[in-house]
């Protein structure tokens, strides 16, 4: 019951993945609405992927009311491919801002090289709103669905569902700086069990509408609400982003 209860009460806190400054606050007439966005991470953990400099990949646009990304990583020993497409027809406007309402859809491949595949399939409902003074705060609430394959056993399936969530919030300002952050139970290459919160907070520089850099710092747990939280992963991002 605790669990249920947090997941529908921090979205009222925290009203998907926000794509940020130039397209903060979205209009018809705005440009650039595509990205494309190259990362390289240092991951300091004891799990998959511990100590390792890894690369990847996305591709996002913005024509609303239709939002969605594609990324793809690569580890040593591990392939990840993330897709979602979000659309947001409901819009409401008030003298500080407006708020957008819709529902979102993912689907997430992590192929562990010789071990096992896994499918994650996520609905959920989504919020944004988007202040006149540059700020963002974004919410998604649903539920997951996961099919885990193993090689070496074809007759063996593991099925999982879930429920999930993620909050985002994003600031910027005219002169180019920008800091975001998110917490939810999963993000786009991590798919644990609720409830492992997987938490970002970053800071980027815009030096025209077209060129972002920036750099985070991520990091996971694996039950929040035990007595005893464990730290599964953390990692270091850097990244540039070209919009056009």
């Amino acid at each position: 019951m605790k669990k249920i209860l947090l997941v529908f009460f921090i979205p009222i806190f925290f009203a998907s993945r926000s794509m940020c400054a130039a397209n903060l606050l979205p209009s018809k007439s705005q440009k650039p609405k595509h990205y494309l966005q190259f990362n390289i991470s240092r991951s300091f953990s004891r799990g998959v992927g511990h100590d390792q400099t890894f690369f990847s990949a996305e591709y996002g646009f913005d024509l609303m009311p239709f939002l969605g990304f594609a990324a793809i990583q690569i580890e040593e020993d591990a392939l990840d491919a993330a897709l979602r497409t979000q659309w947001m027809p409901l819009v409401f406007q008030t003298d500080r801002g407006e708020w957008r309402l819709g529902g979102s859809a993912s689907y997430h491949l992590q192929k562990y090289y010789r071990y096992y595949n896994e499918h994650d399939f996520i609905f959920e409902s989504a919020a944004r709103w988007n202040s006149k003074k540059n700020f963002s705060i974004a919410g998604r609430l649903g539920y997951s669905w996961r099919w885990t394959l193993f090689p070496d056993i074809p007759d063996f399936r593991l099925y999982e569902s879930d429920i999930v969530f993620i909050n985002e919030f994003c600031k910027a300002w005219n002169f180019g700086l920008e800091i975001f952050g998110a917490l939810g139970s999963y993000s786009e290459f991590r798919h644990p069990l609720f409830f492992c919160p997987q938490m970002q907070a970053g800071v980027a520089y815009n030096f025209d509408e077209h060129l972002r850099v920036a750099a985070q710092v991520e990091w996971g747990a694996t039950d929040f609400l035990a007595s005893v939280i464990y730290v599964s992963y953390a990692l270091v991002k850097f990244n540039v982003r070209f919009s056009f």
